[in-house]
């Protein structure tokens, strides 16, 4: 069974500012190189940081939720580069945070906005926290039996009734 993982209004408003913001800014680089307006080391210097920017944004993508697949054993976090499995039967507990809980999350490393919420957090409600989300709200906090946290935001929160099913 799939859910879906909506990118919300502010992440679709982060992530077109972002790509804007680099393609003026590759545009930029390429007119001046074309236009020899630079010299050969600003040129290639230019051109370096550029591909740089460009390849952390593509991983970026690589890396960002798209959708959260149930099995009869597994919740599955699709990604383009490489899927989260997470097994249920390593599962503890999962319920809906109430929206406005988890908002004063600290990001230790990950996206906070570019292609959906997710990497590492901190937040002294929820302590150290893995995040695969695309949205603010429709927030899910899973709990595994070791105590690892991991928030998703799937479209329909009738995804818990689905994953409590299963967990037995």
């Amino acid at each position: 069974m799939e859910f879906k993982a909506s990118l919300d209004t502010p992440t679709k408003v982060i992530t077109i500012f972002t790509l804007a913001l680099v393609g003026a800014a590759l545009t930029s680089s390429v007119v001046s190189i074309m236009n020899r307006d630079t010299s050969i080391k600003s040129a290639v210097g230019m051109t370096l940081i550029v591909l740089f920017v460009v390849a952390v944004l593509f991983l970026t993508f690589l890396i960002s939720p798209q959708k959260y697949e149930l099995t009869q054993n597994e919740l599955i976090i699709k990604r383009p580069l490489s899927n989260v499995v997470i097994k249920i039967v390593d599962i503890a507990s999962v319920g809906v945070i109430p929206n406005g809980e988890a908002t004063f999350s600290l990001r230790t490393f990950g996206s906070g906005g570019f292609f959906g919420y997710f990497g590492r957090f901190y937040n002294s409600k929820f302590g150290n926290y893995s995040a695969y989300a695309t949205r603010r709200s429709n927030r899910l906090l899973i709990t595994t039996g070791e105590g690892r946290k991991i928030i998703i935001t799937p479209d329909d929160l009738n995804m818990v009734s689905h994953l409590e099913e299963r967990m037995g």
